[in-house]
């Protein structure tokens, strides 16, 4: 079964998402509004759904889409006001419209019926829960029993259409294929449809069972007033009514308890299971099985798929309600105080909100006993502000909140005044965000945000028709910044679009819709953050959205910063994508007015000269006039964002500047302008000299422009220039303790740099520039070679270079040094000493020393026998010597340790592609036909059955097959017909 979530609202502890959503016509802001109403912007989702059926052109079915989701969201919206009536005349008002829904759409699918009518026994369930509040609320106290009663009514009711739902659904699942195909389109849509049939079918049985669950509990959460009277008969007939609630409310536990033990037994593999086992021990501990409820929890919590957090939130709060029950209070501290400050970004969550309420609970009982005063006014302060925050804020728990903290005022002989007030709470909150300072460690950071966004939730709470929509909206603006800033980012970036979204005349929404662009590109951009804050899974879904906020605007305000800001965004966006043309345009488009214009020429051209080196990877296939053009693009913006660049940032070199100019320097290298290199480089390594480079440029960013300084030199042919620059480095190494000084990885970036440059004028065949770069080279490797300062690492890599060079002497007599070198009791010897001995083998052959080769690589070979690449050495030396006899043993031997790998691997054909070689051009003639029979065999074999043999090598086996069977005199093409 599909993923069963059970977000819980600040009433309907189990509303389940996807009920009114699924089997109608798709609008675009499905998610969208999902997500206002989840994070509760209910109210704006209502506006924004009102702006969206305004627009013409509708069709009948976007239309009732429409009209269901705004009758939808206003029970969602109903959980967000504190003012118990404007809740219940919400409620109502929900109702209408689902009531003129019914009549106006009279031919609505089946499906569409069966929604209506869970979320009509959602409006009924929820004012059930809001008659309990009620009914618990001090004021009510003599009115608690009419008010249950009016509850039980609601919630009777809502049990019923839950069941009602649950049956058509059940009827319209049962009505689909037993089997259906994946094939076609039409067969996919099926499966999907039944797929959804049989959640909501579940989701309703489930609901009906919950609904019964708060039926039963209206019969213990309210308190029967005790009568006034202290006549016998009344008492005795208060005791009797007492004896009759507490057999209903047992009775009707049981009842809900076997609903949820019947979606036990029949899904307890699927995520309801989980969620029915949950309730199952709920219905013992109201009933005080407390070791049997916990036995159950304790396997809740520790169950392995971790991904159902909010799942595993809710049994800890029924853990809390465990200990509660059994007057643990110490247990409650303990455990609820850290799990509400790591939980704090789900306040909005029964579960949040009920463990607040337990542990005030837990606080006042603690007070009461406490012996030192201090302790006791510690326990009581410490209670009233949960207390406070509960009274204040739409919760389940309104009416117990206000009973403990009137008990409270009682113990502590305070009242409370009136701090209700928008202007005071808003003004609350700004002073307190002041307090958010950047050198603050996270905790203190987080434990002020969540203030500030709880003065705020305040705030919006005391706003009424007086209170102006543009404060209102700054409010809404400020609790998406303080989001932000919590790292709440879906939250804060809903927020901020909807404001935008929805009121665009507004001085504040571009600002809004700058703020909703930072938090959906943060988004996109940092994975663990999608995985917490509940972007989808689906990249090119969030960067739609990234690209949505940006349209809107450059297309609303174009000439504000906020559109340059946004330009620069989507570039980034585009950047992260690889979608060079795309991001290199939106930072073009950049106005040279912007403030950020210097920021967007140097991402311009980190762009071109990404996509220049990604063109480059392609070879001598890549387009020579469009990489020549995107490396001048480069050259042309990088070099234009230095200047206001340094502006920008008062003429003070920070980390962007310090890598534009860099980069600058490494492509005017390519370029062939060595001069131009230099000049862009030689400043930053003044700088590194005189240690004045800000913090944050890495070793890695000082390092890469001596780089480009030392290959600038080389090919310049200026190798006295190196010397500063190798002591340089090595001063560097020794401050960053990289091996006492040596040059090791820095030489290995520049070993490799050149070697890119040298196979890349070998591809291109521009000779005299690749004699001279390796001339050059070769004499810097002379000079470097001489150091008194090497280790065993920097002497291996030298003479690796001196082998791709083909300076096979200098590094035969150069690795013997090496191997020589070693030290016995360092743990990384040994592989170095292996690469050495490779290389000396390698350089050996090339110098026709065979035996020393053999000798070296048959000892390599012993030692490293599954080193492919010491064995295909092996290989490639015995055919060098002109031994086929041991080269074609070898070369079978590899073949047969892969031949029952699938896929093949890599290896496997390169091994099979040198013993063909062999056969076609080293065996001798007394021996060819033999084995050039062997070989039509074994490429025949390959072509005709490995179904996964790569198209470079298939074209390789094919050239073999066909000089074969040339050499054979096979016709291919007449063996091919027969």
């Amino acid at each position: 079964m599909p993923k069963f979530t059970i977000p819980v609202g600040a009433l309907t502890t189990c509303c389940l998402l996807g009920l009114a959503l699924t089997a109608r016509a798709e609008i675009p802001t499905e998610s969208y509004i999902e997500a206002l109403k989840g994070n509760g912007f209910a109210d704006l989702a209502i506006e924004y759904l009102q702006l969206e059926k305004s627009r013409p052109g509708l069709s009948k079915d976007e239309e009732m889409e429409l009209d269901f989701e705004i009758a939808s969201s206003m029970i969602a919206a109903s959980d967000e006001l504190t003012d118990l009536s404007k809740r219940e005349g919400m409620l109502e008002e929900a109702r209408t419209e689902f009531e003129k829904f019914t009549k106006k759409y009279p031919s609505a699918p089946p499906e569409y019926k069966g929604n209506a009518l869970v979320e009509v026994a959602t409006i009924d369930l929820q004012q059930g829960r809001l008659a309990i509040i009620r009914a618990q609320m001090p004021s009510n106290e003599k009115r608690a029993v009419k008010l249950a009663g009016t509850a039980r009514d609601y919630l009777s009711k809502s049990a019923k259409d839950y069941e009602s739902a649950e049956k058509l659904f059940k009827g319209e699942y049962d009505k689909m294929p037993v089997y259906i195909g994946r094939e076609t389109h039409s067969d996919r849509m099926k499966r999907q449809t039944k797929t959804r049939l049989f959640e909501k079918y579940i989701e309703a049985r489930f609901q009906a069972a919950l609904a019964r669950f708060y039926l039963a509990d209206t019969y213990a959460s309210v308190e029967m007033p005790a009568p006034d009277s202290k006549d016998k008969k009344v008492l005795e007939a208060h005791k009797k009514e007492v004896a009759k609630w507490a057999a209903e409310y047992k009775k009707l536990n049981a009842e809900a308890e076997k609903g949820f033990q019947e979606i036990f037994a029949a899904h307890r593999q699927e995520v309801v299971g989980l969620y029915a086992h949950l309730w199952i021990a709920r219905c013992m501990a109201d009933r005080g099985e407390y070791r049997r409820a916990m036995g159950i929890y304790e396997q809740l919590r520790d169950h392995e798929n971790q991904s159902l957090a909010a799942f595993q939130r809710q049994v800890f709060y029924f853990y809390m309600l465990a200990f509660a029950g059994q007057k643990d209070w110490h247990q409650i501290v303990n455990q609820a105080t850290e799990w509400l400050r790591t939980n704090v970004r789900y306040g909005r969550e029964a579960s949040y909100v009920g463990t607040q309420f337990e542990l005030a609970k837990a606080y006042v009982e603690l007070g009461q006993t406490a012996k030192e005063t201090r302790d006791k006014n510690k326990y009581y302060l410490e209670a009233d502000k949960l207390l406070d925050r509960l009274v204040r804020m739409p919760n389940q728990y309104q009416g117990l909140a206000s009973r403990a903290k009137l008990r409270l005022q009682s113990l502590t002989g305070k009242t409370g005044g009136n701090e209700n007030d928008f202007d005071a709470l808003f003004a609350q909150a700004n002073t307190k965000l002041d307090q958010v300072k950047d050198e603050a460690s996270p905790e203190q950071r987080k434990a002020i945000l969540s203030e500030v966004k709880t003065l705020l939730n305040r705030a919006l709470a005391a706003s009424n028709e007086r209170t102006p929509i543009e404060l209102i909206n700054d409010c809404r603006l400020t609790l998406a910044y303080a989001h932000l800033r919590d790292e709440e980012v879906y939250e804060g970036a809903i927020l901020a679009q909807a404001l935008a979204e929805n009121y665009p005349t507004w001085r504040g929404a571009p600002q809004a819709a700058s703020l909703a662009l930072t938090g959906f590109a943060w988004g996109y951009e940092d994975a663990d953050k999608k995985r917490i804050a509940g972007f989808s899974s689906r990249p090119e879904v969030d960067a739609d959205l990234v690209q949505k906020v940006a349209n809107q605007i450059l297309l609303r305000w174009p000439n504000r910063k906020e559109a340059a800001d946004a330009m620069m965004t989507l570039g980034r966006l585009r950047y992260a994508r690889q979608e060079y043309d795309q991001a290199a345009e939106a930072f073009d488009k950049v106005s040279p007015d912007a403030v950020n214009h210097g920021e967007a020429l140097a991402m311009a051209g980190s762009v071109y000269w990404d996509w220049y080196k990604t063109l480059t990877l392609e070879g001598e296939s890549a387009d020579k006039d469009k990489k020549k053009e995107l490396r001048d693009k480069a050259r042309e913006r990088l070099a234009a964002a230095s200047a206001p660049l340094r502006e920008l940032r008062g003429n003070q070199l920070d980390r962007q500047t310090y890598i534009n100019d860099a980069m600058l320097g490494e492509v005017n290298f390519e370029a062939g302008d060595d001069e131009g290199a230099l000049q862009a480089v030689m400043p930053l390594i003044a700088l590194i000299k005189k240690d004045q480079l800000p913090a944050d440029i890495e070793h890695q960013l000082r390092t890469g422009v001596m780089i480009t300084a030392l290959q600038s030199y080389i090919r310049q042919n200026k190798i006295d220039k190196t010397d500063e620059l190798v002591e340089l480095i090595s001063n560097q190494e020794k401050k960053q303790g990289d091996g006492g000084g040596n040059v090791t990885l820095v030489f290995v970036r520049l070993a490799s740099k050149l070697k890119e440059q040298i196979d890349r004028l070998r591809a291109n065949g521009e000779q005299a520039e690749l004699d001279k770069t390796v001339a050059s080279f070769e004499k810097f490797l002379d000079k470097i070679a001489g150091r008194p300062d090497h280790d065993l690492q920097s002497l291996v890599y030298i003479g690796n270079s001196y082998v791709e060079l083909g300076s096979y002497q200098k590094a035969a007599a150069l690795l013997q040094k090496a191997i020589e070198k070693a030290d016995p009791n360092d743990p990384e010897a040994p592989g170095f000493v292996t690469r050495a001995r490779m290389l000396l083998a390698r350089s050996e052959k090339e110098q026709g020393n065979y035996t020393q080769a053999i000798e070296l690589i048959n000892e390599l070979m012993k030692e490293n026998m599954n080193t492919l690449e010491i064995v295909n050495l092996r290989g490639e030396i015995l055919e060098s010597a002109g031994d086929h006899s041991r080269a074609i043993a070898h070369w079978k031997w590899l073949i047969k340790r892969m031949k029952s790998q699938r896929p093949k691997p890599d290896a496997y054909y390169h091994a099979m592609d040198r013993l063909l070689d062999i056969y076609l051009n080293m065996v001798p003639p007394a021996d060819k036909d033999r084995r050039l029979k062997e070989g039509y065999k074994y490429v025949s074999f390959l072509l005709e059955l490995d179904q996964d043999l790569p198209a470079n090598w298939r074209s390789r086996f094919e050239k073999h097959r066909k000089n074969i069977a040339e050499s054979l005199g096979i016709d291919l093409q007449a063996s091919a017909t027969k």
